[in-house]
């Protein structure tokens, strides 16, 4: 491959937003009596408020959830997995529903993480407050 194309190539893969729009990729997912608690790649810049569930009841009566990035995380740090949840609370599950045991389902994809991305992040970099 000649060397411009090689950058060219390269270049648009940069430009390319990080999938800013559609369900995105799950490496855990866990919930309790309390949360839903999920874990998602960030290369530094993800932050809870940087993703946004998608809610909606089907003809079954069950919930489809789905996880979708609002904002894009571009930072250049080595990528690693970021651990977060949610209250019930604050998703459409609340209250008697949740308590009479409501159906849902996450239509995320799930990905299984690599050693690199299961290698804890660089020190100073925690995971944020839940």
């Amino acid at each position: 491959m000649s060397r411009q194309l090689l950058w060219l190539v390269w270049g648009g893969v940069l430009s390319a937003p990080a999938q800013a729009a559609g369900a995105e990729p799950l490496y855990q997912l866990q919930w309790s009596a309390s949360s839903l608690q999920v874990q998602v790649r960030s290369q530094g810049c993800t932050r809870p408020q940087d993703l946004h569930w998608q809610q909606v009841k089907d003809e079954q009566g069950r919930w489809q959830l789905t996880l979708t990035r609002q904002q894009a995380d571009r930072c250049r740090r080595r990528p690693f997995l970021l651990t977060f949840a949610v209250p019930w609370s604050q998703l459409a599950l609340a209250g008697s529903e949740l308590a009479a045991g409501a159906r849902f389902v996450v239509t995320n994809p799930l990905q299984q993480a690599s050693a690199y991305l299961q290698a804890s992040p660089p020190s100073g970099a925690a995971t944020p407050p839940r």
